[in-house]
């Protein structure tokens, strides 16, 4: 698996010091949309937000394509001085829950009729 790590810290390695003990591949990148566009995909990014949980959580719903559902993963010491976290959170869950009522809508048949179906292998 490859994680794009976006962080204005001098030494990214201290951002999150336990992503060294993965075994996936782990790039930086500077915490800047650009970064998205400059660098190759990643199957996760990981935006350092240890001051600002409320911009991070705006910044993560921005910044993913707008032909996916979200899933947002914070890590955090809790310590916030910047911004409304719970107000941002609350703001990212009517938009995820929003989004994927969509995708839901849109879904071809098959895919409506195979989630209702209760399927047993034996």
């Amino acid at each position: 698996m490859d994680l794009l790590l976006l962080t204005s810290h001098p030494d990214p390695g201290s951002v999150l010091p336990s992503l060294a003990l993965l075994a996936h591949n782990v790039r930086d990148a500077p915490a800047d949309v650009s970064a998205l566009l400059t660098t190759e995909s990643a199957h996760a990014v990981l935006v350092d937000a240890r001051t600002d949980l409320a911009a991070a959580i705006d910044r993560s719903l921005s910044e993913r394509p707008d032909d996916t559902a979200a899933r947002i993963v914070l890590l955090s010491d809790g310590v916030s001085n910047r911004g409304d976290a719970l107000a941002a959170a609350a703001r990212a869950t009517a938009q995820i829950k929003k989004r994927e009522a969509e995708l839901a809508a849109s879904a071809p048949e098959f895919v409506k009729n195979a989630k209702s179906a209760n399927v047993r292998s034996t």
